[in-house]
């Protein structure tokens, strides 16, 4: 005879293999105080709903903030996507030298404009997605973001084709 199985058993594999899908991502509070570090070469996925709140004129509404560190110059690439098709993000790229938000944009972007800096200095940045400026005010979702970091030293000894 087979022991009787609990009625909720399956319910709670189920939870736990959905929370386990959910583990490489970020957490959701990803404010100027507790920026996410943006490594290189990897794809990011998080959520701007509940992040850093953002005013006008260079970003707008709550956004998700990430930092980046560069120990030398490097040709910095960002693709952007929008996980939820109500969510349409917008990128924007900030020197670390001024406050989180506060200063003017390096680069901005958006799902359909990756962002392409070339000989990008060494320091810190900000990367800060938020919802695109045509969307609803307060619009948020989820995004994932891939980065793709080259040294500047290595693309000048590859030489030009």
């Amino acid at each position: 005879m087979k022991p009787a199985r609990h009625p909720l058993a399956f319910d709670a594999i189920v939870v736990l293999a959905a929370l386990a899908g959910l583990a490489n991502l970020p957490a959701r509070a990803q404010t100027c105080a507790a920026p996410t570090p943006l490594p290189a070469d990897s794809t990011v996925t998080s959520f701007t709903c509940g992040a850093e709140n953002f005013t006008p004129p260079a970003l707008s509404g709550p956004g998700a903030v990430l930092r980046l560190a560069l120990d030398h110059p490097v040709s910095l690439d960002l693709t952007l996507a929008g996980i939820e098709p109500q969510f349409d993000p917008a990128l924007c790229v900030m020197d670390a030298a001024n406050p989180c938000g506060a200063g003017p944009c390096l680069a901005t972007g958006n799902a359909l404009t990756p962002i392409m800096l070339d000989n990008l200095p060494a320091g810190a940045y900000w990367v800060i997605v938020t919802a695109s400026p045509s969307s609803a005010a307060g619009s948020c979702g989820m995004f994932g973001l891939t980065s793709q970091i080259v040294p500047a030293d290595t693309i000048l000894a590859n030489g030009f084709d």
